[in-house]
């Protein structure tokens, strides 16, 4: 007897999906079920700007090259033992013997300490200096002090100092204590601790060690108005500019004291971090509250990264920024909103590192190594990014570059893709086949209405191939690497439309 087949079957349609592409990076401001697939919703410890995932940021031991006819030859520097580096600089000096630069590294550490160490010789000796301890991490800025190269060197509690090529540093007596300087015009200029930080202090022309206050001499500039506090001075296209709580002035001095000219330039309604502020070619680049800002001398812009919300909810009083081969960077912290990485799972001041190249607007992401302080380190021999960051017990110095790991040890890469259903909400589907070509091994995470599927990939030389066979109205897809030769591209997701 034949009976008939009553059931509807469902015809299944299939399309092919491009997932990303990888370059667009980074996108927290926009709710991810409204962002394509073009972008992440969060990713970090990756570079992602020619198109496929690769080694991210990351932190290798200090080296510098000391010999201009063969590069290759290269020498660290030997912290003292059981003292955390703070801060480091570079001190120029002019060899009339040599006719060249003879460049130091100075670093200032944990004990109080200052060291300084040859970057031309083939030495990794930092040797204290005599006369040189402070309380807290002063400020240093180069001067030719009558004819010699010197450091001017100044610090919140014990005040000026100045630092000569014959290693013998003296105090000024007469300065003030000092939370940062500029040169400008021959004078330096300064912001001070204690109780009158609305007020801006300079010295003698041509003279920094003369603080005396007459006008011929050194002087002060009030500014007492609702900006708040003088945090930060930068000389900068002529002008002289204080950087504030909530605003930046500018002074015009060029001549005597009696034609300075004070003008207040913006008021931001977020607090400004005075250490981010940082001279980047022909603009200066700063963080506030709510995020990253470009001044060049006139107006202020807020700079469109996409990663506003990284920055709600957190404080950077500790965040610091500076500028190298057309990158500005910035070690803060950020809000990612997740699961704890690296340094987060304890007590760190910094948990992020970010990369913005200022001439293609790209950035790159560090996450989980908490760097408490960076500088540019540049000569003849020389340009890098010096950190101090957390190394087991202490700080210690590393150079930034894009190896994927600090010291050996390969950082968790993590590329989250924003949840879709591939442009039909009211249809469920089924993701059957997922491409992707990797030539380190990673993992795909896909998740859907509270499932989660995990695939182990092993990186090789060709596309491989997973079938998730998951069900669900929409999905959201994770791609983590742990290892540091990461090279990941042109993933495609099959799909079925039930």
């Amino acid at each position: 007897m034949f009976y008939p087949n009553y059931l509807t079957l469902k015809n299944v349609s299939y399309k092919t999906y491009d997932f990303a592409s990888f370059a667009n990076g980074i996108n927290t401001n926009y709710d991810e079920k409204l962002m394509p697939l073009k972008y992440s919703k969060n990713t970090y410890n990756f570079c992602f700007n020619n198109g496929a995932l690769t080694n991210g940021l990351g932190i290798s031991v200090f080296k510098v090259s000391y010999s201009a006819n063969d590069l290759t030859k290269m020498h660290g520097f030997n912290v003292p033992d059981g003292v955390s580096v703070l801060g480091a600089w570079v001190y120029n000096i002019y060899s009339k013997l040599d006719v060249r630069y003879v460049d130091y590294l100075i670093v200032y550490c944990s004990n109080g300490k200052m060291y300084m160490g040859s970057m031309f010789m083939n030495t990794s000796v930092l040797a204290e200096i005599d006369g040189l301890s402070f309380s807290s991490l002063p400020s240093v800025v180069s001067y030719n002090l009558n004819g010699a190269d010197v450091l001017l060197i100044g610090t919140k509690n014990e005040g000026l100092f100045v630092l000569d090529s014959r290693y013998t540093p003296f105090k000024v007596d007469s300065a003030p204590n000092i939370t940062s300087m500029a040169v400008h015009y021959e004078r330096l200029f300064v912001t001070i601790d204690g109780d009158d930080k609305r007020t801006l202090y300079f010295s003698d022309d041509l003279d920094p060690t003369n603080w005396n206050l007459t006008l011929s001499e050194g002087g002060f500039i009030n500014m007492m108005d609702e900006r708040g506090v003088l945090n930060k001075v930068v000389s900068f296209n002529d002008y002289l500019y204080v950087f504030r709580d909530f605003g930046i002035a500018r002074v015009s001095a060029y001549a005597s004291q009696e034609d300075f000219y004070v003008s207040q330039l913006y008021t931001s309604s977020g607090r400004i971090y005075p250490n981010t502020i940082t001279m980047c070619g022909d603009v200066i680049i700063f963080l506030a509250d709510d995020g990253i800002y470009s001044f060049n001398g006139s107006s202020t812009s807020k700079i469109s990264l996409n990663i506003d919300k990284l920055f709600e909810n957190v404080s950077n009083d500790h965040a610091v920024g500076t500028f190298n081969n057309g990158c500005y960077y910035l070690t803060c912290k950020l809000n990612f909103d997740d699961e704890k990485v690296g340094c987060e799972a304890g007590d760190y001041v910094n948990n992020a590192l970010l990369e913005l190249n200022l001439n293609t607007g790209e950035i790159n992401l560090l996450r989980g190594v908490d760097i408490i302080n960076i500088q540019s380190v540049t000569n003849t021999l020389n340009s890098k990014v010096v950190t101090c960051f957390k190394n087991g017990e202490f700080y210690s110095l590393g150079e930034i570059n894009k190896c994927g790991c600090v010291f050996e040890n390969s950082l968790k890469k993590v590329w989250h893709a924003p949840e879709t259903d591939f442009g039909v909400c009211n249809r469920e589907k089924i993701i059957t086949d997922f491409y992707i070509y990797t030539k380190s091994d990673m993992k795909v995470i896909i998740k859907t209405n509270n499932k989660i599927k995990e695939f182990s990939i092993k990186g090789k030389d060709k596309i491989s191939t997973i079938k998730p066979n998951l069900k669900g109205y929409s999905f959201e897809v994770s791609f983590v690497c742990e290892n540091n030769n990461a090279y990941i591209s042109m993933p495609q997701v099959k799909v079925g439309f039930l």
